[in-house]
């Protein structure tokens, strides 16, 4: 029994670092056959998108730009958000993902407060400092040229404006704490608090320089620009 189970999870852990690999020398989006994974409740139970949003210091009144909105989860959650003139811009690559994320938040019934775009930053009509916050959840394994990618988000960015990035533990595409900040600091973000879980990690960064706190754990408030 426990020789099967070594090697079942020698053989997942094989395949993970396969993918990985995979995934490094070539980044691609996440595929679609794949997108139902998106909403397992497992998923939805270990990111607590409530208070990924409380962590991004969500206000009514902001402009959110969601880069890689996959099949809406996290769209729907900020949209509900949205009770004063705030608005969220959610891109993704995929049309497919698209039309399910459109269909999830038509079903919140705030879908006056969302804007699609099937486009990638570079090729979106987003104009010069225009979003209050920034949400990049598990993409950045999945862009070619990331720092033309994150150069491009530094100009649609407020001053003052933050980006939050949280990567998956166990997406092929997923880029550590440390390569993320390495990526985010050439494009001139800079970091602000790091939340580290089991499952994910959750990263601040500012536009405007502002003191990294090393002592920022689960359930802090993260202090606003």
């Amino acid at each position: 029994m426990i020789a099967s189970f070594l090697k079942m999870a020698g053989l997942a852990a094989s395949l993970q670092i396969g993918l990985r690999l995979h995934w490094f020398q070539q980044p691609r989006p996440f595929p679609r056959v794949l997108a139902p994974l998106l909403q397992q409740r497992a998923r939805l139970r270990y990111l607590d998108l409530e208070r990924l949003l409380d962590l991004c210091g969500v206000t009514p009144d902001m402009t959110v730009l969601e880069v890689g909105c996959g099949t809406g989860v996290a769209t729907a959650a900020l949209a509900r958000r949205m009770t004063g003139s705030g608005r969220v811009i959610a891109l993704d690559m995929q049309e497919s993902l698209l039309h399910q994320a459109q269909s999830r938040v038509e079903a919140t019934g705030c879908a006056d407060k969302v804007t699609f775009h099937w486009a990638t930053p570079e090729t979106a009509p987003l104009a010069l400092h225009t979003s209050d916050l920034i949400l990049l959840g598990s993409v950045l394994g999945e862009i070619p040229e990331i720092h033309d990618f994150l150069t491009r988000l530094f100009e649609v960015a407020k001053p003052k404006s933050r980006l939050v990035v949280y990567e998956e533990a166990l997406h092929p595409g997923f880029v550590s704490s440390g390569m993320a900040r390495m990526h985010l600091h050439a494009a001139g973000f800079r970091q602000g608090g790091l939340i580290r879980k089991f499952t994910h990690y959750i990263g601040v960064y500012y536009k405007d320089e502002v003191a990294f706190d090393p002592n920022l754990q689960p359930g802090a408030s993260i202090p606003r620009a």
